[in-house]
């Protein structure tokens, strides 16, 4: 097992893994290593969880859960779902997501939850700076402690970002797949404290066959 309750656990390498541990408790987690592929088939929790580099490979339905109020969750590597059924990938934070490497399934649907602000503090912005394709998994984007459905369960912009769920210059397209994105901007009165944007020249959020 990985249980801990504190220090750092950290994957780094360069070949392909397929025993990652996985479906324990850990304090802080790190993906690590540029040629590093690792697959994952349990879900994982931890205070704080790093991906800086390599792939994730996800073909299972599972949930990764970063608690920590004080990081964001940035998913800097690759995430492929590429065998298998249908399946859902749901992704939580206890503030911010930052979406900085693809997201995609190459073989039958994906359906994705990106949940912001796990905790509930109204503190807790999806960004998404990199390509999501779902082959016709449904796409829920929100946050808050809940379940997000339409109108309820919303990322909400803070400091670092003023608006709630923004798509920066990417296309996002669940190839037929639904679609639920719930933002609340920023209380301030600075520009851009939006719900939702979309923005940029190759900005697009659809759903198409």
């Amino acid at each position: 097992t990985m249980d801990t309750d504190s220090g750092t656990v950290t994957y780094d390498g360069t070949g392909y893994y397929s025993a990652l541990a996985a479906g324990n408790s850990y304090y802080d987690l790190v993906f690590n290593g540029s040629g590093g592929t690792w697959t994952i088939a349990a879900s994982v929790t931890a205070n704080t969880i790093t991906m800086t580099a390599g792939a994730l490979v996800t073909n299972a339905t599972l949930t990764i859960s970063s608690t920590s109020t004080a990081n964001d969750l940035t998913l800097a590597l690759t995430i492929t779902k590429s065998s298998g059924a249908d399946s859902t990938l749901t992704i939580k934070s206890g503030k911010a997501i930052i979406v900085s490497a693809a997201i995609s399934s190459s073989l039958n649907k994906l359906g994705l939850v990106l949940q912001s602000d796990s905790g509930g503090n109204s503190s807790g912005y999806v960004n998404i700076g990199a390509a999501i394709t779902t082959n016709g998994g449904a796409l829920t984007i929100g946050g808050g402690s809940g379940t997000i459905s339409a109108g309820s369960g919303y990322a909400v912009g803070n400091s670092g970002q003023a608006t709630g769920v923004l798509i920066n210059n990417v296309n996002v397209n669940t190839g037929g797949g639904n679609i639920i994105v719930n933002g609340q901007g920023y209380n301030t009165t600075a520009n851009s404290n939006l719900g939702v944007r979309v923005t940029g020249a190759t900005g697009v959020l659809q759903t198409s066959g």
